[in-house]
């Protein structure tokens, strides 16, 4: 989780991160890596999981009175990263030696 301060408002993000690849030594190498990653049912799978996790957590939080879901974006991931490339609901979090899924 991730908390930050937005004028009066804390606003908390998080991201489910699970199934890695290494990244590529040449463009298409790093396309082939990606294609395996978002192919593989194993780590999508795991990826799924770490999710919902995530999901029953924050509701636990909201249901507790810690989190207060005020916006139509809550529970909402946008993909705004220049190291991020979308695939429907779950992206690819691209850094220097490693690519991972997330939603």
């Amino acid at each position: 989780f991730q908390v930050k301060d937005r004028g009066d408002e804390r606003i908390v993000t998080s991201e489910a991160l699970a199934g890695t690849r290494i990244r590529g030594l040449t463009p298409n190498a790093d396309a082939e890596l990606l294609q395996e990653l978002l192919s593989s049912k194993k780590d999508m799978l795991e990826n799924e999981i770490t999710g919902n996790f995530i999901m029953d957590a924050l509701k636990e939080l909201e249901a507790n009175g810690w989190l207060d879901k005020r916006s139509p974006e809550f529970f909402v991931e946008s993909c705004d990263d220049e190291n991020k490339s979308h695939t429907g609901r779950f992206f690819v979090r691209r850094l220097r030696h490693l690519q991972h899924i997330c939603q």
